[in-house]
């Protein structure tokens, strides 16, 4: 597990805004006829690729490819109320999007 650096100028910000959607439905076949209800999104963000070139800076020499695999924690003392997020990260680009019927 890696901390980020903080106070860098490329870096991540102090602070974030986030947006939890729910997932689309779908479902799934089987070749013996089994069908299952599937969240296909299940466990992924999509974030903005600015968001993600300035996790990498604040991760110095630990710094990762496009996709990741995070693990995130927070706390907000004014409240008392805390998380953990643990996700797979994937930019949003217009390469991405052009490149795929998914986006």
């Amino acid at each position: 597990m890696h901390s980020f650096i903080k106070n860098l100028i490329q870096g991540i910000p102090d602070e974030i805004n986030i947006a939890i959607m729910e997932d689309p439905k779908d479902y799934l076949s089987t070749i013996s006829g089994d069908t299952f209800d599937i969240t296909p999104l299940d466990g992924c963000t999509f974030e903005c690729p600015f968001f993600g070139e300035q996790e990498n800076a604040s991760l110095g020499g630990a710094k990762v490819g496009v996709n990741k695999k995070t693990f995130t924690h927070f706390y907000d003392a004014r409240t008392g109320t805390g998380g953990i997020i643990k996700t797979a990260n994937f930019p949003l680009t217009n390469d991405r999007i052009r490149g795929s019927k998914f986006y």
